[in-house]
């Protein structure tokens, strides 16, 4: 082998690091505020055209042309709407950029483990740390009780800068850790007692921060991972994982009626099918929700209280309202074509992925906030561009 083909070979695997370094520090910047997250993307965007530069490989998946429409759509609103500011754009274009960059690299089987690997240990670290911020602030003002009793009320004292604000955004953020250690314990990627300290270290913390939503999704996973790896548990393991799911159904009856019939919600929910009716095919145009929510004349209307929010708590209503019957059936697809591909190959991840996110945009709007759009299309396309290699 020549010095030169030598020298190459080292370039390509110290780009290949740098690559996955980069997407680990991407998702590190998840918790944090928008500034770091569009930092770490550029950063990772970057890393990928230098791989595309010396592999020069592509890696497009026809998937993510769902994405990229539903980013044109917003486009081509803002662009026939004088009074939309560019921030709003700004916002989404994950929905783009994300897509593009996944498909300008490769990785092969290895380097993929190697990279979940990372992103595992990341994601532990994050929770480790978020441990430290919430003891710090609990526990030393003696409010450990308090917080035991009433979470939502005492997450503001450890989501404060550089993390960010919203509780069930950050709890779908640490949440992924569970699936990727079920994974990773199973493709021998991380000791059994790794498996156990994710899950004994992550439910708890998510408790604390007071994300309802985070408590039903963490059970579903349970519940999923359970279903799908019940003949490669050990049967400790499977009395553990039965227990752990007992205990939380508990607390998820105890604080359901707050999840599924919230008031606000419900009043939201009914306001939105309202505004459908407005414009059922095309829908009233990008970013109209935040127009009828606060609209006094229109809420009068329909006898329903005006709200300080810019959308409807609920992506396929907010999708509808916006871009009417076309922009839900495009929104509809795009899920069903994950589901397939994920039931297809038994994609553990991908269809944890769906568990994680399908109950998520029944109660939030992820397309409305950088920390919404950026986790979920990271994790959408890492895992449908690495599929074939994982499986």
């Amino acid at each position: 082998m020549s010095n030169k083909t030598l020298a190459f070979q080292k370039l390509t695997t110290c780009i290949d690091i740098i690559l996955i370094i980069a997407m680990a520090v991407f998702v590190l910047s998840f918790p944090l505020g928008n500034k770091f997250s569009v930092i770490a993307l550029w950063a990772m965007g970057v890393s990928a055209l230098l791989s595309f530069a010396v592999h020069q490989k592509l890696n497009w998946q026809w998937i993510f042309l769902f994405p990229i429409v539903l980013f044109a759509f917003r486009f081509i609103g803002w662009m026939l709407s004088p009074n939309l500011s560019f921030s709003k754009i700004d916002t989404c274009l994950s929905l783009l950029i994300i897509p593009v960059i996944f498909s300008v690299f490769k990785l092969n089987a290895l380097q993929i483990q190697r990279c979940l690997q990372v992103i595992f240990y990341v994601l532990l670290a994050l929770v480790v740390v978020c441990w430290g911020a919430f003891l710090q602030h609990i526990v030393c003002e003696h409010l450990l009780m308090e917080a035991l009793h009433t979470p939502k009320a005492y997450y503001p004292l450890f989501l404060t800068p550089p993390w960010f604000w919203h509780p069930s955004f950050v709890s779908m953020i640490l949440v992924f850790v569970m699936p990727l250690a079920f994974y990773l314990r199973f493709n021998k990627g991380i000791p059994p007692l790794l498996l156990w300290a994710a899950i004994l270290l992550t439910l708890p913390l998510i408790y604390f921060t007071g994300a309802r939503i985070g408590i039903v999704v963490s059970l579903l996973l349970l519940m999923f991972a359970f279903i799908f790896y019940i003949k490669r548990f050990l049967n400790t393991e499977r009395v553990a994982i039965v227990l752990l799911t007992v205990a939380l159904a508990l607390v998820s009856i105890h604080l359901s009626h707050n999840v599924f019939n919230d008031p606000i919600r419900k009043d939201l929910r009914a306001l939105g099918i309202k505004a459908i009716a407005e414009h059922p095919v095309v829908g009233s145009g990008v970013y109209a929700m935040e127009g009828y929510i606060q609209s006094a004349e229109f809420t009068a209307k329909h006898n329903l209280p005006a709200y300080p929010f810019n959308h409807f708590h609920c992506t396929p209503i907010d999708e509808v309202v916006q871009f009417g019957a076309v922009g839900g059936i495009i929104s509809a697809a795009f899920l069903i074509c994950i589901f397939i591909l994920a039931w297809r190959k038994k994609d553990f991840l991908l269809l944890a992925l769906l568990v994680i996110y399908l109950p998520f945009i029944l109660v939030e709007s992820p397309f409305h906030t950088v920390k919404g759009i950026m986790p979920m299309m990271f994790w959408l396309c890492l895992l449908i561009s690495t599929q074939k290699e994982r499986l």
